[in-house]
């Protein structure tokens, strides 16, 4: 087995971005388990601090779907890696809407 190519600078600024993404998501899922978990305060108190996440990890993902096109411009991505991306960031916003 040969070593995987070197990644140009913008193919490795898509993973970044794919990996932004996924650990904005992570990172919600994570805090909304623990707020279910361990926060010792009414449901009214945990229900807000949980959408207030949530606005957050929403914003985040806005501002990574602002910097995609040009990313995915610099990477010369075709059709098929653009609609992966595009459909990867959707996943995303779902996660985080459904949690």
């Amino acid at each position: 087995m040969g070593e995987p190519p070197m990644a140009t600078g913008a193919e490795a600024a898509v993973r970044r971005h794919r990996l932004r993404i996924r650990t904005v998501v992570v990172s919600f899922t994570a805090a909304v388990r623990s707020a279910h978990r361990d926060l010792e305060v009414g449901a009214a108190e945990r229900d807000a601090l949980i959408e207030l996440w949530r606005a957050w990890a929403i914003s985040m993902l806005d501002d990574y779907a602002l910097n995609a096109k040009p990313l995915m411009d610099a990477a010369g991505l075709n059709d098929a890696e653009r609609k992966a991306l595009e459909d990867e960031m959707q996943r995303g916003y779902q996660m985080v809407r459904d949690a």
